[in-house]
């Protein structure tokens, strides 16, 4: 494995971790709204399903944005802004 892809793996775990949390967030709370109201088991199975949509959302949101990490890194093809280029230095 090579050094520069542990970030890019840290980042993968982060990202399946918030989308399995963001599942099991929404299943209790449809789980409890269940008790509650007394609709068991339609609010728990809805909240899968939205926790499903909203934490694919957020993949789509979170893979596909320009965060500032790679705008600070210079992945944008050229020299990273502020560099010296002149020879000697």
């Amino acid at each position: 494995m090579r050094r520069n892809s542990r970030p890019v793996l840290g980042q993968a775990g982060s990202l399946a971790f918030t989308l399995v949390a963001i599942v099991l967030v929404f299943t209790a709370a449809g789980y409890f709204l269940d008790r509650w109201l007394h609709t068991t088991p339609w609010l728990m199975a809805g909240g899968v399903f939205a926790g499903a949509a909203v934490g694919f959302a957020y993949l789509v949101v979170a893979l596909f944005s320009d965060t500032p990490k790679k705008r600070n890194r210079g992945d944008h093809g050229g020299k990273g802004a502020g560099t010296d280029e002149r020879p000697g230095r």
